[in-house]
């Protein structure tokens, strides 16, 4: 039985099929589990949640590579190229959840030599501590 859901689930990690929402037995009446049911899948993965949020945001936590491509900060390059830095609010240490929360977060930076030299970017103030390349522009664009 699956029941229809404003929830926004990434496919299956193994097969690539949409997954379903349907409700679990055990505990409170919300609860919901997201499956994969699609009988080719090798893996056919599942997993439970108190009601259908904390379900979908368990379905939709992926692991990393090894190498997720972050650098530390001081490794990054001070000629004026353009960075994905990762900025940390002085808030962060208070948040349970501070990337949810966005006291943690991607910005695009450079480095310029004005006044000292330092960081310029758009956006949340803090304390970068990592950085990786840009990636590339999509080939068509607007």
């Amino acid at each position: 039985m699956t029941t229809t859901s404003a929830a926004k689930l990434l496919p299956c990690p193994f097969c690539g099929c949409r997954p379903e929402i349907v409700p679990w037995h055990g505990g409170p009446k919300s609860k919901r589990r997201v499956e994969c049911n699609n009988q080719d899948c090798d893996v056919m993965p599942a997993v439970c949640g108190d009601n259908e949020k904390v379900a979908a945001k368990r379905w939709n936590r992926r692991a990393l590579p090894d190498d997720d491509g972050w650098q530390p900060i001081e490794t990054a390059p001070k000629d004026g190229t353009q960075i994905l830095a990762w900025c940390v609010h002085i808030n962060a240490k208070y948040s349970k959840d501070p990337i949810e929360e966005r006291w943690e977060c991607p910005v695009i930076a450079s480095w310029i030599d004005f006044n000292k030299g330092g960081w310029t970017w758009h956006g949340m103030a803090g304390t970068f501590t990592k950085w990786r390349p840009l990636p590339k522009p999509p080939e068509s664009r607007g």
